[in-house]
């Protein structure tokens, strides 16, 4: 047993690594009086929750900028294919569409290189209506 003189008994050490949430709390408020003890205890478990908060939204912020890369990615596809149907499609070197020109009203002065058809055809005008060229022929 120990006295008024006596030391109190050493409590165990804990080292960094040991040493968990719940008693570094305890030890920090084992001599504080309760009331103080509870505040104590709210701002942990605030500042705990804060940090739970900022890891979910850290998760989401990741989770976007990777839907925002591969959405990138896919537009990059997208436009890839888009101006391969064009260049596919650009109007031809054709000498004699000059001489004998466009069949049904004479205002088409070149041919699609891949239609035959008098340019823009079919597949530029559908291009045309829903996208912006970005390759000029």
């Amino acid at each position: 047993m120990w006295g008024p003189d006596q030391p109190e008994p050493a409590q165990p050490r804990h080292t960094a690594d040991s040493i968990t949430d719940d008693a570094l709390t305890a030890a920090r408020t084992r001599h504080l009086p309760d009331d103080i003890a509870i505040h104590y205890q709210n701002a942990v478990n605030a500042v705990v929750a804060a940090e739970q908060r900022a890891e979910r939204a850290e998760a989401r912020r990741a989770a976007l900028k990777r839907a925002h890369v591969a959405l990138a990615e896919q537009a990059g596809r997208n436009q890839a294919a888009l101006d391969a149907v064009r260049k596919l499609h650009r109007p031809a070197k054709d000498w004699s569409w000059k001489t004998f020109g466009c069949n049904h009203d004479g205002a088409h002065a070149q041919s699609c290189g891949r239609c035959k058809t008098c340019h823009p055809c079919d597949t530029v005008r559908a291009l045309d209506a829903h996208t912006t060229p970005t390759e000029t022929t």
